[in-house]
């Protein structure tokens, strides 16, 4: 086979139900030049199998690889090892429950060869939604906005959240890709795409290329239209515009970008966000230069932000809110299960809708239990992989359950408030 022209990046995590069509919509493409490299992220379902099989059917064109010890590292993790053994001129990125048009690639391909200039396009999508209950943008059908012609007003639109795209129809340049460092793996959010896109957008000039060719799936449980994404929405974006400045520091040509990011951050009312970001160390530094840098260049305005974020943190204990690493994660599951088993309780609850119970979720954890829902003092109606999230009220406490506090921060005020409600018996992963 010749040096394949488009290299196709898929990470997967127990998508046994999609991934099989997601194959067949890259089997079906009209261009004929690409590589599949499949990263099973750790799945505990038939993935890996169905991956396999296409992989021996087309053993010159579809490629499977695992993490470490079939660990599970995350999709931004997933997505870099494919980079590693990507040999393409182009690089594509399709999600294991999304879905291409045929003539998606070839499409693509044609607007760049016309557009000599452009480093990454995307292409608008269909959204398929898989129950009534998603909060994905309701009664929106088709995905992906267009972005002004001029670049730096495209990156500002990227950057602020303002331009929308299903990251399954993105394609880029291969050098444009590692030119911007790749995907990262420290965001909260799962915002990494976004992250990458701005950087390619900072350099270079990206478009969105005519046409729905992609199928975009949303779930009641997905990150998309979860309530974990609605609660934190102040962070969805910031956690990326923060990490964003710091890298347009370290360019030659960043200074100007840097200084309008910095600028429409504060001006789109960011200061609740930016509280957040303060008790988080990872982005504490680049909270308060944002800070120092609104003082400095519009002093009555930045002297106000400034004041906000004391009076808003002021007599609170510091809380390190780190990201708990897998095997932490496993080990106070397995402690918490011994525990469970010992009091012959089988039925439990999750107390708290953030990041943190969706990854319990993913890992299976607490598989040998009865999860029959995630208690959530400000969440609406919704879904969290298919487990339901209440408020404490909607919960009969004359039923037996015990319930499990899965978050890291402020254990002893979670703690608290859980007994408020009645939820007990209580069992902290981490204590």
């Amino acid at each position: 086979m010749n040096q394949p022209f488009v290299s196709i990046i898929m990470p997967a995590f127990n998508a046994e139900r999609n991934i099989a069509a997601a194959i067949e919509s890259v089997l079906a493409q009209t261009l004929s030049e690409w590589e599949l490299l499949i990263v099973d992220d750790g799945s505990r379902d038939q993935t890996c199998v169905i991956a396999a099989w296409y992989a021996a059917a087309h053993h010159d064109r579809i490629f499977v690889f695992h993490h470490d010890s079939h660990s599970n590292r995350g999709v931004a993790a997933s997505r870099n090892l494919a980079i590693t053994r990507a040999r393409g001129e182009y690089m594509a990125f399709l999600d294991a429950d999304d879905l291409w048009r045929p003539q998606k690639l070839s499409q693509q391909i044609a607007f760049m060869d016309a557009r000599p200039d452009l480093a990454l396009t995307y292409t608008g999508a269909r959204i398929i939604r898989e129950s009534q209950g998603d909060l994905f943008m309701p009664g929106v059908q088709e995905y992906g906005s267009d972005l002004p012609s001029d670049p730096e007003l495209g990156f500002m639109a990227i950057a602020m959240g303002r331009a929308h795209y299903a990251f399954s129809s993105v394609l880029a340049k291969r050098a444009a890709v590692l030119e911007a460092g790749r995907f990262d793996c420290n965001l909260r959010f799962q915002n990494d795409d976004r992250l990458l896109v701005a950087k390619v957008a900072a350099r270079h000039c990206i478009a969105l290329c005519p046409g729905i060719l992609c199928d975009y799936r949303v779930h009641a449980a997905g990150y998309s239209s979860g309530v974990a994404l609605q609660k934190m929405a102040p962070l969805l974006f910031l956690d990326v515009q923060l990490r964003l400045l710091c890298w347009l520091r370290r360019q030659p040509a960043g200074g100007v970008l840097e200084s309008t990011l910095a600028k429409c951050i504060l001006q789109d009312e960011a200061l609740d966000g930016i509280i957040s970001a303060i008790a988080d160390p990872s982005l504490r530094i680049s909270s308060w230069k944002l800070l120092a840098k609104c003082l400095l260049t519009d002093p009555p305005r930045g002297l106000h932000a400034v004041m906000r974020v004391l009076f808003a943190i002021a007599g609170v204990r510091p809380v390190v809110d780190r990201e708990r690493s897998s095997e932490e994660l496993a080990a106070g599951c397995r402690k918490v299960m011994r525990m469970l088993d010992h009091d012959r309780i089988k039925r439990v609850v999750l107390y708290g809708a953030g990041q943190h119970t969706q990854r319990l979720l993913q890992g299976q954890h607490l598989s040998a239990c009865e999860i029959i829902g995630v208690v959530d003092d400000h969440a609406e109606r919704a879904e969290i992989m298919g487990i339901p999230v209440c408020h404490p009220e909607a919960f009969d406490m004359r039923d037996s359950f015990a319930t499990i506090i899965s978050s890291d921060t402020l254990e002893s005020k979670l703690l608290v408030k859980a007994r408020q409600h009645g939820l007990r018996p209580v069992y902290c992963l981490y204590s």
